[in-house]
């Protein structure tokens, strides 16, 4: 699996849960994606704690859980680009894989809520002290702009060559996406949550095959709390 995959399926939670008559259905969404977001970050401060490190900027970069694929990059072209490197660390997007998918999906609302809040989870969840703010914008070529306040980049020159055992492959981040919102839809919502994620499971068949699907539940069944 891929960003693609991993984009599409947040992207049909927020789309079914919107087309539900929730009321709420963006704090739902949100609340889902915080919770994705900081046990991501609570992984990645984990492995940075057992090896000694402090929980500043420069092990959230170098302590991330994935890089871009090359099904992305093949035709990213110049995708982002670096305004502050000093101080404070601030980069802007203008493509990503993310905010193509739901914007394809005729989804422009759910991209804003998803660009604007799931680095500010990460972060969070890996340390609440560090300011990491995302400024969001609606209409391209600039997508966003990603801001690490106090970004010790210097630091980063202390550390090796990023160690692969950290990363973890997008399979498992869309078994993880699937396992917190089934769970929040469930406890939120009942049977209409069920409901709601089967019709996600549905969406995703339809899109990526029965295989992928297969795939995809026995990604959910891992413990994301273990590093």
């Amino acid at each position: 699996m891929n960003e693609f995959h991993h984009a599409f399926l947040s992207a049909r939670c927020f789309a079914r849960l919107k087309d539900s008559g929730v009321g709420n259905y963006e704090e739902i969404f949100l609340f889902a994606l915080r919770t994705y977001g900081s046990q991501r970050g609570r992984r990645m401060a984990q492995r940075a704690l057992r090896d000694g490190r402090p929980l500043d900027f420069a092990s959230y970069r170098y302590y991330s859980e994935w890089s871009f694929t090359q099904d992305f990059l093949a035709d990213a072209g110049t995708f982002f680009r670096e305004t502050e490197r000093g101080e404070n660390y601030f980069y802007e997007v203008y493509d990503c894989p993310w905010n193509r998918v739901y914007q394809q999906l005729g989804l422009p609302d759910g991209a804003l809520l998803y660009c604007r809040d799931l680095d500010r989870a990460i972060a969070h969840g890996f340390n609440p002290d560090l300011r990491y703010e995302v400024e969001r914008f609606e209409d391209a070529p600039l997508l966003c702009r990603q801001m690490q306040f106090d970004a010790h980049l210097e630091c980063d020159r202390d550390y090796p060559a990023p160690d692969p055992a950290n990363k973890r492959d997008f399979t498992y981040h869309c078994g993880h996406v699937l396992a917190v919102f089934r769970r929040v839809l469930r406890n939120c919502l009942g049977t209409t949550g069920d409901e709601i994620t089967a019709a996600v499971l549905s969406d995703f068949s339809e899109r990526f095959g029965k295989a992928a699907v297969d795939c995809l539940l026995t990604a959910a069944e891992a413990d994301f709390d273990v590093i």
